[in-house]
């Protein structure tokens, strides 16, 4: 039993690097205070070559919702994705 919600995993993609960062920032907007239109990406955060840090917009308060962290691997015309997935410390520090 864990006592901290957290989850670790690791997605492989024969796809390169590139295509990865390009189908990624598709997905995933640069992170505002304020958001009135609810004409959107489905997430928020930052990304680079190295791994991203991102979290789901939602229209309500959740204070369980994880924050996504991830770094890429590149291997032999493969990228490996190596997540994590937690939730925030100010959160869990009410747990």
């Amino acid at each position: 039993m864990k006592i901290f919600p957290e989850d670790t995993f690791t997605i492989l993609t024969s796809d390169p690097l590139p295509i990865v960062l390009q189908r990624l920032n598709a997905k995933v907007e640069p992170t505002k205070i304020f958001r009135l239109s609810r004409k959107h990406a489905p997430y928020e955060g930052k990304i680079s070559e190295q791994g991203f840090l991102i979290s789901r917009i939602i229209h309500h308060r959740n204070s369980f919702l994880p924050i996504i962290q991830g770094r890429f691997e590149v291997q032999n015309q493969q990228t490996l994705i190596h997540v994590k997935m937690k939730i925030d410390p100010f959160v869990m520090s009410f747990l």
